[in-house]
């Protein structure tokens, strides 16, 4: 800006545009109009003039021709010497970087990737993210840095990301996601009926995604038997099988033999079993030692249907 050029001498003369863009919250006359004078210390006083600033991003203020005047003559600039061309009024703008939620998202999802998950996670989906923003600043110098923030929700994760502008740190957002785990569930292919034994021909064993992880003790219900009947296609859960009840091997007041098996010896006796009995189960027996000694003890029933006392 050239402070002559055919100007008199005691004159001041602005040029205003019709819009202008600005990197400062403080506008300044010097920031949104041409000024020209003989005098530089002229050009500086009305250049350093404020005019307002801006309290929020996307802000537009316009700066009027009496608004400048007015300024001027509280900083005693003779405005009978002020000569103002141009627009009407200027709208200013405040220069700014747009970062989009997407972006973000981008950016986390990046960051997750990289990042230590359960073995059994399949895939992820944000679930809440940051609105998009816009930063005072007309650099294009910016960055992001990344953590991982821990996650009260087993089923959760949180990245969070720092922004950086010019090196200088000037936003934190958050964005959460929800994992997507792999996990088994037995179908019923068929209608079983009740006490039916589960197998590969009446239930499939099938994979798909959840928002939970997969029980640690998860297993296969094959081998158990049906607690009632199991419609086709049904999800089948514990409550709907049980273990095969095994058959009573001894009934109560059978006479029974109690063995004791050691390398190269084994020890028998008759005893009467005080209750029924079915393979792995405790039961009490009364040993006969003799007529006057009848002693009780707790044995474990053999598949073979003999008892071995518990030591």
């Amino acid at each position: 800006m050239s402070a002559q050029e055919n100007v008199q001498s005691d004159m001041l003369r602005v040029y205003m545009p019709r819009d202008i863009s600005i990197s400062e919250t403080v506008i300044t006359l010097g920031q949104v109009a041409i000024i020209r004078a003989e005098k530089q210390e002229m050009v500086d006083k009305a250049e350093s003039l404020q005019l307002g600033q801006f309290s929020s991003v996307g802000q537009k203020i316009v700066i009027d021709r009496a608004m400048v005047k007015s300024r001027m003559a509280c900083e005693d600039i003779d405005i009978l010497k002020l000569e103002i061309t141009g627009a009407e009024e200027t709208v200013v703008t405040q220069k700014h970087i747009f970062i989009e939620s997407a972006k973000l998202v981008e950016v986390a999802d990046a960051a997750l990737k990289n990042a230590a998950k359960p073995a059994s996670v399949s895939r992820w989906t944000p679930i809440r993210m940051p609105r998009d923003f816009a930063i005072n600043s007309s650099s294009k110098n910016v960055d992001f840095q990344t953590s991982i923030v821990k996650s009260n929700v087993p089923s959760c994760a949180k990245v969070k990301i720092d922004i950086f502008v010019d090196d200088k740190k000037v936003e934190s957002k958050t964005v959460t996601f929800r994992y997507q785990f792999n996990c088994r569930r037995a179908v019923a292919i068929s209608t079983i009926a009740a006490g039916s034994a589960i197998s590969a021909d009446n239930v499939k064993i099938e994979k798909y995604d959840s928002t939970q992880p997969e029980r640690a003790d998860w297993k296969s219900p094959y081998g158990l038997i049906a607690q009632r009947k199991i419609p086709a296609n049904a999800v089948i859960h514990n409550g709907m099988v049980a273990n095969k009840i095994s058959e009573v091997l001894i009934k109560r007041n059978d006479n029974v033999v109690v063995k004791i098996e050691t390398p190269g010896m084994t020890i028998s006796a008759v005893g009467r079993a005080l209750e029924d009995g079915r393979e792995g189960q405790c039961v009490k027996v009364r040993m006969n030692i003799s007529a006057s000694s009848q002693r009780v003890i707790f044995v474990r029933v053999k598949s073979d249907g003999t008892l071995e006392p518990i030591l």
